[in-house]
């Protein structure tokens, strides 16, 4: 049996289900993937893979991806990672 989870930051992938991270992202200029960490506050974020690799990453755990309200377009859409605080 092997480790599911073994790929490195910085290592080559193919799958985000091979990196530690849970974060394979595909690089836009030159198409390769790479495994990185989640998102932190306010960086750009994604929640959905294409073919098991990220445009960008989904947030860290603690952190939501908040997409912007009423957006029309029909390019990808990416949220930005944000702490949300629920009020008592």
């Amino acid at each position: 049996r092997g480790v599911l989870f073994q790929q490195n930051n910085g290592e080559a992938c193919i799958q985000s289900i091979k990196c530690k991270s849970r974060c394979c992202l595909r690089d836009p200029d030159n198409c390769e993937s790479h495994c990185t960490d989640k998102g932190s506050e306010d960086d750009l974020c994604h929640t959905q893979t294409f073919l098991g690799l990220y445009n960008e990453c989904p947030c860290q755990p603690g952190l939501t991806c908040v997409f912007p309200k009423n957006a029309k377009t029909f390019k990808i859409i990416y949220g930005h990672c944000k702490k949300i605080v629920v009020k008592k």
